[in-house]
């Protein structure tokens, strides 16, 4: 019996807890670190595994591990547990952490239960091969997909019961797989591949087995010639259909992420690419709370890429995130507090990638900065602009006075012809929650005819390291000719019309996105909020306030103002 022995590992960490909206972390230390999952645990706080080297080598390598960090990405504990990678990590019902991966030494599939402490209870060899993806079972046992054999040789299925005694394996063909699901039936999914026709493609490979592992129905998914499909993760949703990303490869040059949907039988509802004409890669989703989805990857072959998504694919938001010349991320899942844990890699180390962690709050923001792009004024979407002063609304969008952030407008064109455009405007004055502030930034002036992208939104350093929330329009240029013509901007205002009786009347105009107002009583107590839908118009307010005196200030004023009316019965 061959004997593992647990090395603490010390470790480099920069983790900088910001504000409720998040945090990033970097692990490791002079040599090629990596991160393949995260499990947000019952303690709130986070168990990542992944393969952590002691000196520089090559991928395959290095220790299997295991990092808890508290919920703001400090190390509570770091350990290795033998030559090996780990690829699936879970917190399971009794509190304890399960992971599977591979033993290097020799080259075997591996299950490994610790403790909260990171204590070895028992662990587990069944073979040459990898174990990909875990899960625990309703018996209290746990499913392990991935393949077996040195390179890829048949997909694999391992049955355990709670102490990691095997209870039954199959086999299904040559093939890999990535992700296991124990279904409502009390079955299995398997999302995998297998090879084509030609020996470098693949197509997505589903399996559906029965509680023993026996197959009740297979489905194959790819595409024509050089288009192919790969499935990297798989989840059940509560209609019984599946979810399913990963990515479509159109040639060698070209990959995007995909969403697919499919009922219980296998059959798709419906398929979705995202990406840009380039290298996008899809490697992990997670239903989220609201019934949409949030999938996280690779964006342009260097950048870790997060996609959020309604229940029908259709994209909310996209977020990407770098630290230098390239990073990744593995695993996404939604965190108690509606924000999401990701983890991957990132080549920021000293010589050699290291593990990355992001916490981030509900809209993908890691920094912090309260202010985000509200409305924006100039340019609009499909204009054709020669000279412009860029303008727009940013609102504190956070539950405390925000001051001293930076909005910024950035200008750049697809064809790289008119020069950059980078305007920073600091805001050094307090801003009330839920108020907006206008920003007209330095005149723009077009210099070659092409397709711009304005980009508007706000960071807390003057040079922000992420990209942030934003909003952006895409317009048309034309050579300037030196000749500036006004173009007035469509700024928001409103008045009281009736300002004294049984209730007042309050008539408003240039609010796209709707008016709001707060009413407070004499002693400054808000007592209740005044909204409307439409652009412009007017509303009334008072019906049932007893008599006295009222101020109402309205959100998005860039003075603040607040106006006076009485109430009489």
């Amino acid at each position: 019996m061959r004997l593992f022995r647990t090395l603490i590992i010390a470790v480099t960490t920069v983790a900088v807890p910001l504000t409720s909206f998040g945090w990033t972390g970097i692990f490791g230390g002079d040599s090629l670190d990596r991160g393949n999952c995260v499990t947000q645990t019952s303690d709130n706080n986070f168990i990542i595994t992944g393969e952590w080297a002691s000196e520089p080598a090559a991928w395959n390598s290095g220790f299997l591990w295991l990092l808890k960090t508290d919920g703001y990405g400090k190390t509570i504990w770091s350990r290795s547990y033998g030559e090996g990678v780990g690829e699936s990590v879970l917190e399971n019902s009794e509190g304890e952490y399960v992971v599977t991966g591979i033993d290097l030494d020799p080259w075997e599939l591996v299950l490994l239960k610790v403790d909260a402490d990171g204590n070895t209870e028992w662990r587990h060899n069944y073979g040459s091969g990898r174990g990909l993806c875990v899960k625990e079972t309703e018996d209290g046992g746990y499913i392990i997909a991935g393949f077996s054999g040195w390179e890829e040789s048949s997909l694999w299925l391992i049955k355990t019961d709670s102490l990691g005694d095997t209870l039954w394996t199959s086999e299904y063909g040559y093939g890999v797989g990535y992700s296991v699901e124990e279904t409502s039936d009390g079955g299995y999914i398997v999302l995998g591949k297998r090879r084509s026709h030609d020996i470098q493609l693949y197509d997505i490979w589903l399996i559906k087995t029965d509680s023993k592992g026996d197959t009740l129905w297979t489905r194959v998914y790819g595409g024509e010639d050089e288009e192919r499909l790969l499935g990297d993760c798989i989840q059940e949703l509560d209609d019984g259909g599946f979810i399913i990303t990963g990515t479509k490869w159109f040639d060698i040059n070209w990959w995007d992420v995909m969403l697919f949907k499919i009922d219980p039988e296998g059959d798709s509802l419906w398929m979705k690419f995202y990406g840009t004409y380039s290298w996008d890669k899809g490697h992990h989703i997670e239903k989220t709370h609201d019934g949409g989805y949030i999938v996280t990857g690779l964006w342009h072959n260097e950048r870790l890429w997060m996609l959020r998504t309604d229940s029908e694919g259709d994209t909310l938001w996209t977020r990407v995130y770098w630290e230098s010349v390239w990073e990744c991320g593995y695993c996404v899942r939604q965190t108690t507090d509606g924000g999401y844990i990701v983890v991957g890699q990132t080549n920021s180390g000293p010589a050699y990638p290291n593990l990355w962690l992001l916490k981030t709050n509900e809209y993908g923001d890691t920094v912090w900065y309260e202010g985000s792009p509200r409305e924006i004024l100039e340019p609009q979407e499909g204009d054709t602009v020669a000279y412009m002063i860029p303008a727009a609304w940013f609102k504190n969008i956070g539950t405390m006075p925000a001051q001293n952030f930076y909005c910024h407008c950035e200008i750049s064109s697809t064809e790289f012809h008119t020069p950059d455009y980078h305007v920073k405007y600091l805001v050094s004055y307090p801003v009330a929650p839920g108020d907006s502030v206008l920003i007209k930034f330095s005149p723009w002036a077009c210099d070659d005819s092409a397709q711009y992208t304005a980009r508007f939104y706000t960071s807390k350093e003057k040079e922000p390291i992420w990209q942030t929330r934003e909003k952006s329009v895409t317009f048309y240029g034309e050579p300037w000719s030196g000749v500036v013509e006004d173009q007035p901007i469509n700024l928001p205002h409103w008045e009281i019309v009736t300002s004294c009786g049984r209730e007042i009347i309050l008539q408003y105009s240039g609010y796209p996105q709707g008016f709001q107002a707060s009413v407070f009583d004499v002693a400054g107590r808000k007592v209740d909020e005044v909204r409307a839908c439409k652009p412009s118009g007017t509303v009334t307010w008072g019906e049932s306030a007893p008599t006295g005196v009222y101020f109402i200030r309205a959100s998005g004023s860039q003075a603040k103002e607040v106006k006076r009316f009485i109430i009489m019965r």
